[in-house]
């Protein structure tokens, strides 16, 4: 599958992982009444490759970037799936439980937030170092979350533990921040 970016893309960040809450949707087809969240969607990537793996879904990306949003909705549009992809400028899930779907839908939330510690751009020979094409072309927002790097971690868990109709999340972190969250 091949994505446009407004910037050049990267490798994930070395020592990142996926971690998530699900209860069950991992072990089988989703329900045709599920809908998934890209939450800071960026170029789309992984809503959209959702959106073409599972086509009975709805999928709504969300970003506080509208330039962002742009370059998602053309890659939903080039992959045929611009009719089953809502696009939502939004801080978390702010504006998503608003949403008309989901107030009668359960939701799963996937999400690369940023969660680069503030410092470690100050450092860039820190264990794992960052990649050049990381810090020189990516926007500071999409990767810096505080001082600790947990700000949008800390609240995207709370609101997805605190929703009724969340069913689960799988945030991209380190290790430690996941243990943060879930302890």
């Amino acid at each position: 599958v091949r994505f446009v970016t407004a910037l050049p893309c990267h490798p994930e960040e070395p020592g990142s992982e996926a971690y998530g809450r699900h209860e069950g949707w991992l072990a089988g087809p989703p329900r045709r009444d599920t809908t998934i969240i890209d939450v800071g969607t960026g170029s789309g990537c992984i809503g959209i490759t959702l959106a073409l793996e599972f086509p009975n879904l709805e999928v709504i990306c969300t970003d506080i970037s509208e330039e962002a949003l742009t370059v998602a909705k053309e890659n939903a549009h080039c992959h045929g799936v611009l009719d089953r992809v809502a696009f939502l400028n939004a801080n978390a899930l702010d504006r998503v439980t608003t949403h008309s779907q989901l107030l009668t839908t359960h939701f799963l939330v996937v999400s690369n937030p940023p969660y680069i510690p503030e410092g470690d751009a100050a450092h860039p020979f820190r264990a794992p170092p960052l990649p050049p094409d990381v810090l020189l072309f990516e926007p500071r927002e999409a990767l810096f979350g505080g001082p600790d790097g947990m700000d949008i971690l800390r609240k995207l868990y709370t609101q997805c533990r605190s929703h009724p109709r969340c069913f689960g999340c799988v945030l991209e972190c380190r290790e430690e921040q996941a243990k943060k969250l879930t302890s």
